[in-house]
């Protein structure tokens, strides 16, 4: 009895003597190739790939201002406070456990690979403390 093997089907098809025989097959591991090295961009400690940035960065959280830098009202599950020099204002930033924020403010102490997440209150932001994490972000 021969079989053709269907990887996307996870099952073997042969022709045995009552007719068309069906056996399921274990599925094949996938091997994983990276990236090419030259689409992948290091700058200031962050990688880049497009307009889609990854980077290792400190985050903390505040609950001060009636206003952003960008002149809008800060809303605790939108805004984050990031160094414009490395994130644009504008961007969508994905901060895991916390999701997508939008970076609309900045300040006096946010320098470089450190992000501050806006809370509701200033007794969360406390609460929240300093963390580290991977944070992917698309710039406009």
């Amino acid at each position: 009895m021969k079989f053709l093997s269907g990887l996307l089907l996870g099952v073997a098809l042969g022709w045995g003597g009552s007719g068309l025989v069906v056996k399921p097959v274990p599925p094949t591991p996938l091997e994983v190739i990276p990236a090419p090295a030259k689409f992948l961009v290091k700058r200031h400690n962050l990688y880049a790939f497009g307009n889609t940035h990854l980077m290792y960065t400190g985050l903390t959280a505040y609950n001060a201002g009636e206003i952003t830098s960008i002149g809008k009202l800060p809303n605790p599950n939108r805004t984050i406070a990031v160094d414009p020099r490395i994130i644009p204002y504008g961007s969508r930033v994905f901060i895991p456990s916390i999701g997508w924020r939008i970076a609309e403010d900045t300040g006096g102490d946010i320098k470089g690979n450190r992000i501050d997440i806006f809370m509701s209150s200033e007794e969360k932001a406390i609460q929240f403390g300093r963390k580290s994490a991977l944070v992917l972000w698309e710039s406009k």
